[in-house]
Parts: structure tokens; C-alpha cells; sequence
């Protein structure tokens, strides 16, 4: 994984970000300082809006 490969060149933080829960797992057990559910860009600029409980449930899938 490309984060194994940063990780071993330099000692600045990584955060991964992702709306998808195994992409974040995935992230942490390479190494990543901290991950979030994000990237929520995209759908902001379509007007797609995401209320609690489904941000919520993206987690908890």
C-alpha cells in the first residue's frame, strides 16, 4: 500500500480520508497518524447533502 511507502520516506502525519469504513481500516493498519470519513466534496457540489444518521450509518455498516 502507497502509505507503507510514504511512511518510510518521511515522518510528516498522514491522514487518510474516505467514505468508505474498509478503505479507512485499511489506512490505519498501514500506518496512517489519523483517519476521518470525509470526502464529501463531490457530493456537496451535485447538492447531494448527507444527514447525521446516514453518516452515521456509513460507519457502522
Amino acid at each position: 500500500m502507497l502509505l507503507r511507502e510514504i511512511r518510510q520516506i518521511s515522518s510528516m502525519p498522514i491522514c487518510a480520508s474516505s467514505v468508505y469504513v474498509d478503505d479507512l481500516i485499511a489506512c490505519y493498519k498501514a500506518a496512517a497518524n489519523m483517519v476521518k470519513i470525509g470526502n464529501f466534496d463531490i457530493f456537496y457540489e451535485k447538492e447531494i447533502k448527507f444527514s447525521s444518521k446516514q453518516i452515521i450509518d456509513l460507519v457502522w455498516r
